[in-house]
């Protein structure tokens, strides 16, 4: 059966209940083991390398056989990795279960406790990816949607009697390093569906890949108004910026008849980008004015001066519009506004 097969529009709408998946898909049985060394991996538990290259792909991508995350493990955890490494999924099982006694938060674990349970059956498989070297934390967010998803189908039986794995993957919340991991996932015939990815930049970077291999790809946080329509293969959970541009505008216009706004947004992403253009046309078709528009990823950029030309030029809103990698600018912008004037956040 193709991936292209819409056997399944899914028991994995659970999935959309959890927030992370959604609209049904193309989907195929596929067998989870190996098929030539009849296990997951054979390769040595280790932090997965901050690193681009295709030599570092294998440490991106986990069944279990090491953690992705940085950071001491306890012993039970890391013991249930080298289980599974070794082929030895009873005792992965074991250790796994003792690791989440201990900690009860950790979604990798629980992932990796039902891949190992699940050895030796037919199952159906899916990738995650997350932005694991540059926002751990938001990684371990999207996870524990994923990890509570897999864990309540298979207690339940799997989607129509087969269970669910899930393949774990760092692509770094990078566009180059995101091609490598989208191109292996979409050449594995396990994989019949993504999650993913995280920032706009990075999951537009991917479009061609999935579509071009035919494989579903569903982002649970993407929301650059660029992806709509990006494809066949490609979906996301989460409004588009238009929608929000027009709840703030309409916020800012409306319930609080603000009429001018200055704009603080990154000019390098691609999510940014999308709301600001997004938030400034909503103001103009509301009869409201943008006095200034500032690019927190200039280098030249300054809080303080930016603050004191708004102000001066009769502002009444400060729209902050950054991406995860200018939030520092922006909390500079709100910390020398010192609570003057309305603060809206698109983020």
């Amino acid at each position: 059966m193709s991936k292209n097969n819409e056997t399944l529009t899914l028991s994995l709408a659970l999935l959309v209940t959890v927030g992370l998946l959604g609209g049904g898909g193309w989907w195929a049985k596929r067998q989870f083991l190996d098929p030539g060394t009849g296990v997951l991996s054979q390769s040595s538990p280790n932090n997965t390398p901050n690193d681009r290259s295709p030599q570092a792909l294998t440490q991106r991508l986990s069944w279990g056989e090491r953690t992705l995350f940085p950071g001491p493990i306890s012993t039970e955890k890391q013991a249930g990795i080298a289980a599974i490494a070794a082929g030895d999924y009873d005792q992965a099982v074991q250790q796994f279960e003792a690791a989440l006694q201990q900690s009860r938060n950790d979604p990798e674990a629980l992932i990796y406790l039902n891949n190992a349970r699940i050895q030796g059956q037919e199952t159906y498989a899916i990738a995650i990816a997350l932005p694991i070297d540059s926002d751990p934390n938001a990684a371990l967010e999207m996870l524990r949607g994923i990890a509570q998803a897999q864990d309540e189908i298979n207690q339940a039986g799997g989607i129509q009697g087969v269970p669910l794995a899930v393949l774990l993957a760092n692509d770094a919340n990078d566009p180059e390093v995101a091609k490598t991991v989208a191109q292996a996932l979409v050449e594995d015939p396990s994989i019949l569906g993504v999650v993913g990815h995280y920032a706009s930049d990075v999951t537009l970077s991917t479009t061609a890949i999935y579509n071009q291999g035919a494989l579903v790809a569903i982002s649970p946080v993407s929301t650059s108004v660029q992806l709509t329509g990006a494809g066949d293969y490609i979906f996301r959970t989460v409004p588009s910026d238009y929608v929000a541009a027009r709840a703030l505008a309409d916020y800012m216009l409306t319930q609080r008849q603000a009429q001018t706004v200055a704009v603080f947004y990154n000019l390098q992403s691609a999510y940014s980008q999308s709301l600001k253009s997004e938030f400034v046309t909503a103001v103009s078709l509301g009869g409201g004015q943008v006095t200034q528009e500032f690019d927190l990823s200039d280098p030249q950029f300054n809080a303080v001066q930016a603050v004191d030309q708004v102000t001066q030029a009769g502002a009444e809103v400060l729209a902050l519009l950054p991406n995860s990698g200018t939030l520092n600018a922006a909390l500079q912008v709100v910390q020398h506004n010192r609570a003057q004037l309305m603060v809206l956040g698109g983020r």
